[in-house]
């Protein structure tokens, strides 16, 4: 029911409602668009010889143009726009004078685009000869300004390829210039261009950015700034600017790949005699050398760097951080004033680092010389396999020193600190000054050498002593296989171990408060001894001094305690041989427990002393007083305030 009143609703409708108007066009269409020439007035160049624009406007080629003699186009005015619209220009010139183009009397406001500038000049790898342009832009007269040079090829020039000027505002953009004499490109600004078989500056700018530059007798590229560029020369140096980031420079000759003021993530590598790569300041840069030049040279600090050479240094620096240095033969691996947390690795006869102040550094030397020399040493690390030292300072402190060969592991010519080092076969650490060290040799050498130690360990695997202290040792320990296992001039509450016939500990003075022990030969031995124990595990003594006073000494089938003077001493033996003997003995005690031996024996006088001798006598003397014997008095010569 509801569509049927809605059909009817529907033809009720008056017709002139649906009425749609006349439907025949008005007539053809405006063009609502400006033309190109109403944008940019152009005028065409139609003639194929040369050609002189002498008026401000802008100009476009309809065809090639070839000349046989001068240059192609000549500008006179300024506000010039030349479009080439990728049309070339040549020249045929035995002897070339002339130019592709040639801005002529200072002008201003200039553009040129899209063309080719082409000559027949070829390099023989000594010389560029060819019938050409002598150049393909070029400035005559006083310098341009404000010009724009985009999207130009130039090859096969006898002199320059686009010369403008680096002192005003002159570009030049995605353009290439392939073999020319002289320059290739010199402007202000050069951007994503490439100059490459040039025989001076490839490319000369203030400003380079994303360049390809190649030069077969001067620099590849010359800027005041370089950014993300590739240089290469044959005769001078690569890359060589102020400010260069991101860049990558070689060299074939005696100057370095790549030299700047500051250099940023670049890479520098020299194939002649020259450097890899020379800064004032270097940020994570690469510096390599095939022949004797630095790897990497920077005169002030370098940071995050890496240098190499073949028979040079690898790495030099006034102050280097984070930096590693490898020296491929004969040279130091990384050489600054101030290294820290650094590397340097070295093949030949010189050290693998080498630093005035070196903190955290590593240096190692596979070839015949040290692994880290400095003058002071802080948290350091030198290794070789030679007999030169693995780490050799002034001062070094907590360092350590590996030397797999006859050399010594750690050296310091006046002090170590909180230091260690090891040896194949020489002295683990020597030292004027050592304290809080460790040393080890796994072969005839000392563990520890010094004038002076202070709370030191020393261990020597071979024939060596554990602990040498040319003067005085305190509070250290040492420990031989076969020979002394401390030897001091004064030993202060020291203890050495000897596993084999060598004494435990050994004193030329005074020995206090220390401890030795020998497997078959002396315990202790000393010419004063105080407060001291020396136990021998043979048949040699315990503990022997010229005085002894307090000390006690044991010895299996030896003489327990044997001295000139003995004071307050204890001396025992277990089996076979004498507890104590003296000249003179004072307050003493003496045991025997086999073998028929004597307890205590005084050759000349034993005062309040006590022997004991579980089958020999107790105590013999000459004179006696106020003494007791196990066995009686009868070994007694002359006896006094006894029973």
């Amino acid at each position: 029911m509801k569509h049927a009143v809605l059909a009817l609703t529907l033809i009720a409708l008056p017709a002139s409602l649906f009425a749609q108007g006349p439907l025949a066009p008005p007539g053809a269409p405006a063009p609502t668009m400006k033309t190109l020439q109403q944008v940019e007035p152009r005028t065409p160049i139609t003639n194929a010889t040369a050609v002189t624009i002498s008026a401000s406007g802008s100009y476009y080629l309809t065809t090639n143009i070839s000349v046989t003699s001068g240059s192609a186009i000549t500008i006179t005015a300024s506000q010039v726009t030349l479009d080439l619209n990728g049309f070339t220009l040549s020249s045929t010139e035995a002897s070339p004078t002339g130019t592709g183009i040639l801005l002529n009397g200072g002008n201003t406001d200039i553009t040129i685009r899209n063309g080719h500038i082409k000559g027949n000049v070829t390099y023989n790898g000594t010389s560029y000869t060819g019938s050409s342009f002598a150049n393909g832009i070029y400035v005559s007269g006083s310098s341009p300004e404000n010009v724009l040079v985009s999207h130009v090829s130039v090859s096969g020039c006898l002199d320059y390829g686009i010369l403008l000027d680096t002192d005003v505002a002159t570009t030049v953009e995605f353009c290439t210039v392939q073999t020319v004499g002289t320059y290739g490109i010199w402007a202000n600004t050069v951007s994503h261009s490439t100059a490459n078989q040039c025989g001076q500056t490839a490319i000369q700018a203030t400003t380079a950015d994303n360049c390809n530059a190649t030069s077969t007798g001067s620099i590849g590229l010359l800027a005041n700034t370089a950014n993300n560029c590739y240089a290469t020369s044959t005769a001078y140096y690569g890359v060589y600017a102020s400010t260069v980031n991101n860049c990558y420079g070689t060299s074939a000759s005696s100057s370095a790949g790549l030299s700047a003021i500051n250099a940023n993530n670049c890479y520098g590598y020299c194939t002649g005699s020259g450097d890899g790569l020379d800064a004032v300041t270097a940020i994570n840069c690469q510096g390599q050398a095939a022949s004797s030049g630095y790897g990497l040279n920077v005169t002030q600090t370098a940071t995050g760097c890496y240098g190499i050479s073949a028979t040079g240094v690898g790495l030099n620096a006034l102050t280097a951080v984070n930096c590693s240095g490898q020296a491929s033969a004969s040279f130091i691996g990384l050489f600054a004033d101030n290294a820290n947390t650094c590397y340097g690795v070295s093949h030949g006869t010189y050290p693998g680092l080498v630093a005035a102040i070196a903190e955290n550094c590593y240096g190692t030397c596979a070839g015949s010389g040290t692994g880290l020399n400095a003058n002071n040493a802080h948290n350091c690390y030198g290794v070789c396999s030679n007999s030169n030292p693995a780490l050799t300072a002034v001062t070094a402190n907590n360092c350590q020193g590996q030397n797999n060969g006859s050399g010594t592991g750690l050296n310091a010519t006046q002090t170590a600190t909180a230091s260690y080092g090891l040896s194949g076969t020489g002295t683990g650490v020597v030292a004027n000054v050592a304290n809080n060290c460790s040393g080890q040799s796994n072969g005839s050498g000392d563990g520890v050498d010094a004038v002076t130690a202070d709370n030191c360990f020393g261990v020597s695997i071979g024939n060596g002593y554990g602990v040498r202290a040319a003067a005085t040792a305190m509070s250290c320990f040492g420990i031989s296989a076969t020979s002394t296992g401390l030897f001091a001039n004064a030993a202060n509450n020291c203890q050495g171990q000897g596993n084999g016939s060598g004494p435990g500990l050994s004193a030329t003075q005074t020995a206090t408060g220390c401890y030795g022990l020998s497997a078959t030969g002396n315990g202790l031995a000393a010419n004063v001894a105080n407060n001291c124990t020396g136990q021998s595990g043979g048949s040699l003594i315990g503990l022997y001094a010229q005085t002894a006073t307090g000390c006690y000494g044991f010895s299996v089938t030896g003489i327990g305690l044997s001295a000139n003077v003995a004071n307050n001493c204890s001396g025992e033996c277990s089996s076979g041989g004498d507890g104590l003997r003296a000249f003179a003995a004072n307050n003493c005690f003496g045991q025997s427990n086999g073998g028929g031996s004597i307890g205590l024996y005084a050759y000349e006088l034993a005062t309040s002393c006590y022997g004991a001798s579980s089958g020999g006598v107790g105590l013999q003397s000459d004179i006696a007083n106020s003494c007791y014997s196990s066995s009686g008095d009868g070994a007694i010569m002359n006896k006094y305030n006894m029973p």
